[in-house]
């Protein structure tokens, strides 16, 4: 899968893996993945391979006070000052 996203590991952390021109990175622990990318890519791309093999949830933040869960925490969207 990696492959075909065009995904490789971040060295020296090989639980992040990185797109060949850095548009998008992605942290895997065990089975939750948190990405940063365009939205496009994540959910049009990204999940639809996902969604090929596994059973897959997604959240998404968007805007400011968007929330999303990992890792059991709670992660917020912040306007940049």
């Amino acid at each position: 899968m990696k492959q075909e996203l065009g995904m490789s590991p971040h060295v020296p952390c090989p639980c992040i893996l990185r797109s060949s021109d850095n548009s998008c990175y992605a942290l895997v622990h065990v089975d939750d993945i948190l990405v940063v990318a365009e939205r496009d890519f994540v959910l049009n791309r990204l999940v639809k391979c996902l969604k090929e093999r596994y059973e897959v949830s997604t959240q998404v933040m968007e805007k400011p006070r968007d929330a999303v869960q990992f890792w059991k925490r709670k992660m917020g969207l912040q306007h940049d000052s």
